[in-house]
């Protein structure tokens, strides 16, 4: 048999970094909750993302909430 010298992890290989820090989540609302927070966030000037950040208080969350522990899986 012969060995096959592709596929693998190899240096330099893969996508580079984008240096993105923000992260897309979804959330499941009906259709009037999805209405209002559009309503409210363009009531208050911000985008649906800016409202649910600043309404929840999240832009004062630390950067590493580990305090950079490693947490292990339940």
């Amino acid at each position: 048999m012969s060995e096959r010298k592709w596929g693998g992890r190899r240096l330099g290989a893969g996508r580079k970094a984008t240096g993105r820090t923000k992260e897309q989540v979804m959330l499941t609302l009906n259709v009037y909750a999805a209405q209002e927070l559009r309503t409210r966030a363009k009531h208050c000037g911000l985008s649906v993302s800016d409202f649910v950040t600043r309404f929840l208080n999240l832009n004062s969350l630390p950067e590493n909430l580990t305090g950079g522990q490693r947490l292990s899986a339940l």
